[in-house]
């Protein structure tokens, strides 16, 4: 078997000859030879071993999310502790639509490429200009209600947040019942991740989005899902 494996990956085409004639080498001799077979098929092994792409699109995600909540606190500190969605976006945010929000953050942002998930399949492609921004662009709900005196409150999360009838919403969406929301399978596999307005993000699970909920202290939860 060893043999087989050695003729295969390192290309000996005598390789039963070269083991036959081990039997001269010292025992330092054979130590190495069977420690460079190993190594051969840890690399082997190693080669081909599944991808963890999902894994890291999730981390880039909640990269995405936090330089997102970054921005709007940058922009807040310029306009009187104010977010747009209370201020130059109010209207279009209570609306259910957060493209204006997202927009006013331009600067900010720098480039609307952290606006998609690599994980949102059903979402793409990526946005290289402000202008044009659509929902197809975007994978995070805004927090219409967040501002700089509820550090706790969500700040933009995935979008894939649902409530009991499991529809995908789009728009406005209120969520009275904390213990009622939950992750669609949509992006993360029916998980998520979160950016508060005091700046962390985290991955959350079903009941990590519920605590997060619970801790933003607000009757109602109030989001603009694109």
């Amino acid at each position: 078997m060893v043999a087989d494996f050695f003729e295969k990956s390192v290309g000996i085409a005598n390789a039963e000859e070269v083991f036959m004639n081990a039997k001269g080498f010292t025992g330092w001799d054979v130590l190495i030879l069977l420690s460079t077979v190993v190594l051969l098929m840890g690399l082997v092994l190693l080669a081909n071993r599944p991808s963890r792409g999902a894994r890291g699109g999730r981390i880039q995600c909640v990269s995405n999310q936090k330089q997102i909540a970054l921005a709007f606190r940058m922009w807040s500190n310029d306009h009187a502790n104010q977010f747009p969605m209370s201020s130059g976006a109010k209207d279009s945010a209570v609306a259910g639509d957060p493209i204006p929000s997202l927009l006013i953050l331009s600067n900010e942002l720098v480039s609307p490429k952290l606006l998609l998930c690599p994980e949102d399949q059903k979402r793409g492609p990526r946005a290289l200009i402000f202008a044009g921004l659509a929902a197809k662009n975007i994978s995070y709900l805004v927090g219409i209600d967040a501002n700089e005196t509820n550090v706790a409150s969500i700040l933009t999360a995935d979008r894939n947040v649902v409530l009991p009838d499991l529809k995908q919403p789009q728009g406005l969406l209120s969520i009275t019942d904390s213990g009622s929301a939950q992750w669609s399978r949509e992006i993360h596999k029916q998980q998520g991740n979160i950016a508060l307005v005091d700046g962390s993000a985290s991955q959350a699970t079903q009941d990590g989005l519920r605590k997060a909920l619970r801790g933003s202290g607000l009757a109602t939860n109030r989001f603009a899902v694109p």
